[in-house]
């Protein structure tokens, strides 16, 4: 299986640039922190009292709810070709950023990703808020950067998406997708 990670900041298009591939028929696997807040939301709206697991409120529990599911999530995958939806490594760019200390065997798992390549998409001129995305525009760079220097620095094949249209986009990713990775992780 060759799996290609689409990262970046929040508000940076993966969304929407996925979206485009699963409409050319790619396995594409979810945002596995988009999917806990979600779910964690849904809990605090209909369980009284509960007090949600999310980023800004115990942002060093989440990662460990995040790297829980990624695994999860990429455990189910059976395409030959998958493209992620943010990667495990992202978590050490959250980490970096917020400045949380990894223990030992949650670091080695996160370490043991294997992906083909990563695609850091550059950041729009336009940010958006939503419900599951409450950095500021200038926190989002932060991380967005934070997260490129995660995977520069554990050696996996960083390409640069640049601003363009989602089409343009997803045609780049599937473009670069296709070279034989010898740059792959060692």
């Amino acid at each position: 299986m060759k799996k290609f990670v689409v990262t970046g900041g929040p508000s940076v298009g993966k969304t929407s640039t996925l979206e485009e591939l699963i409409n050319r028929g790619y396995c594409v696997v979810p945002e596995a922190s988009r999917r806990i807040i979600t779910a964690e939301q849904e809990k605090e709206r209909t369980i009284a009292h509960y007090s949600p697991i999310v980023p800004w409120t115990n942002v060093k529990l989440f990662q460990e709810y995040v790297l829980e599911e990624q695994n999860r999530l990429e455990a189910e995958v059976d395409q030959e070709i998958v493209f992620l939806d943010r990667g495990k490594i992202d978590l050490l760019g959250y980490a970096a950023h917020f400045k949380i200390i990894l223990d030992d065997t949650l670091r080695a798992n996160i370490l043991a990703a294997d992906y083909e390549k990563v695609f850091l998409l550059d950041p729009l001129p336009q940010y958006e808020n939503d419900t599951a995305r409450k950095e500021s525009r200038e926190e989002g760079l932060q991380i967005h950067h934070a997260i490129a220097e995660a995977y520069k620095s554990h050696h996996f094949t960083v390409i640069s998406v640049p601003v363009m249209s989602i089409a343009d986009r997803a045609d780049f990713i599937e473009y670069y997708s296709t070279i034989t990775s010898q740059n792959k992780k060692r």
